[in-house]
């Protein structure tokens, strides 16, 4: 099974994409991780809009791109570009959170067709999302600017409507602790011990147990209306998304403890 880790935008990104270049060695059966600078030379023109699929884009090198056939020939593959569907500011400051998502996710699937392809989408809740990614993206200050409290439930429904004959797993990570070697085991088709283990101490180390928050970002423009919809609507969307048709969703309830992170 090839998987594609499409977001939330910045949501994991640069975590993950450090743990497989240095902790995942080559051993039978482990997908392969596509580099984005490789999936995005190829693919995001097609993705964006701006070519057709079948238009040849050079690579830095002056080659000809390759087709997802050739990167598929040694076997499975891995590929996570979590601002595939926009920019995390996307999800607040626009009418319609990621408005694009739909359209580019059509355009994904056509480029997988006749390979069989799981999209795997990372959640957590708005309020937690917010601080997180304004830290990143010093976008803090436009709390009063915000335009609507996003629904991932209604992101899964549109990626899951463009994505027809695809499977989509979405991945409830507000105890990123108990959820995220389960997802990662998933992504790679990881099944050895020693490599389990192995990624088990490095995503301790991205996910520590006593995390510091005193770098956190201020949120006092959020007002406290504001910050219980956020919570709301979380819980409003894991129950939308429990019982959406074609959809799974993997919550740490559903984890046993052996795979949460312990230090």
């Amino acid at each position: 099974m090839n998987n594609f880790h499409i977001g939330l935008p910045g949501n994991l990104l640069n975590a993950l994409e450090t743990l497989f270049r240095v902790d995942l060695q080559i051993e039978p059966g482990v997908s392969r991780l596509i580099p984005r600078s490789v999936w995005q030379g190829r693919y995001r023109d097609f993705i964006n809009g701006r070519s057709s699929p079948n238009q040849e884009h050079p690579t830095p090198d002056g080659e000809d791109s390759i087709s997802v056939d050739d990167l598929l020939e040694d076997g499975p593959v891995a590929v996570t570009i979590t601002d595939l569907m926009g920019r995390p500011d996307h999800c607040f400051m626009k009418a319609r959170p990621l408005p694009y998502a739909g359209e580019r996710i059509r355009r994904l699937t056509q480029i997988f067709e006749g390979h069989p392809l799981t999209l795997h989408l990372t959640i957590t809740s708005q309020y937690d999302y917010f601080r997180e990614e304004s830290n990143r993206g010093d976008w803090a200050h436009l709390g009063q600017r915000i335009r609507s409290v996003p629904s991932w439930s209604e992101l899964t429904e549109r990626i899951r409507d463009a994505a027809q004959g695809v499977q989509v797993r979405v991945w409830d990570f507000e105890q990123p602790r108990k959820i995220a070697l389960p997802f990662v085991l998933d992504m790679f088709n990881v099944r050895e011990e020693e490599s389990i283990y192995r990624l088990e101490r490095s995503l301790s180390r991205i996910f520590p147990k006593n995390a510091i928050t005193t770098n956190q970002p201020s949120v006092t423009e959020l007002n406290g209306d504001l910050i219980e919809s956020f919570d709301e609507q979380y819980a409003r969307d894991l129950l939308e998304i429990t019982s959406m048709s074609s959809v799974s969703l993997v919550s740490p309830e559903n984890i046993t403890q052996e795979y949460f992170l312990f230090d």
